[in-house]
């Protein structure tokens, strides 16, 4: 039986009376637990220490280099994490996975709304990348019908592009186009521009997969468009550096180049 992504991060939907839950972290060598990333391990214990990106990451990194350690996205050096465990008083050892600690994570009431909805992201994207699709799918269904049954429309529309990242991750692409429709509709209904430009990102894969070209390069296009709404600077940078990749394989080089220069000067602002 697989592990359950519990052991790792509370879920969105819990509910529990309790105040906030014990989470101890995996021993290593543990086989009834997921070994935990890096950035997983340093969001658990910023939680844990009630603190919001910004204020962990203080005057000497931004949010968004910290929220792109979360997800995986970049790992820190070594000056970085140490500055990440001072401020959350854990030994570096706890975050490399050499070391335990007892985590007490808040329930969904003592978070921002923000901090829910990259709680959903955060553990389906691990159940993703573990390779339990199954799990993954069980677990979007828990947050589709809690969603369904508050109206949250937003909370929606994040699960539902999970829920596409799950259908590509296993080779169903028609189904994750079919999803990503839903997925949009619902994101648009909540004015969400960063999930829907993440949707779009998203169909890029399926449609590119399924050598549907024009799709593929539609939806970087519209990606774009959502992203600059958005003022989504991380996923603004990845999605130009992306579509240049795309046209460069393309032998479109000038417009290639237009993009790559346009990610740096994202990346720089």
């Amino acid at each position: 039986m697989k592990p359950s992504i519990a052991h790792a991060s509370p879920s969105l939907f819990q509910t529990d009376t309790a105040a906030e839950q014990k989470v101890s972290s995996p021993a290593a060598g543990a086989t009834t637990a997921p070994t935990l990333t890096i950035g997983a391990r340093v969001r658990m214990a910023r939680l844990a220490a009630h603190q919001t990106q910004q204020q962990l990451a203080g005057e000497a990194y931004s949010k968004s280099y910290l929220s792109a350690v979360e997800r995986g996205k970049m790992i820190p050096s070594f000056q970085a994490l140490n500055f990440l465990a001072q401020r959350l008083g854990l030994p570096v050892s706890y975050f490399l996975g050499e070391d335990t600690a007892d985590l007490f994570i808040p329930e969904q009431a003592y978070l921002s709304r923000q901090e829910q909805l990259d709680l959903l992201r955060s553990e389906a994207e691990e159940l993703i990348q573990f390779g339990w699709y199954e799990e993954a799918r069980a677990t979007l269904a828990q947050h589709l019908e809690k969603a369904r049954q508050r109206g949250d429309v937003r909370a929606r529309g994040v699960a539902l592009r999970m829920l596409v990242a799950v259908h590509i991750a296993e080779g169903q692409y028609t189904r994750a186009i079919e999803t990503a429709r839903e997925a949009l509709a619902a994101a648009q209904a909540a004015q969400d521009q960063s999930t829907a430009g993440q949707v779009q990102l998203a169909l890029v894969r399926a449609h590119a997969a399924t050598h549907d070209e024009a799709a593929a390069e539609q939806a970087f296009q519209a990606a774009i468009a959502l992203l600059e709404q958005a003022e989504d600077q991380d996923l603004l940078s990845q999605a130009h550096e992306q579509y240049g990749h795309f046209l460069a394989a393309r032998k479109r080089y000038q417009e290639a180049y237009a993009h790559m220069e346009a990610a740096q000067r994202v990346d720089q602002q």
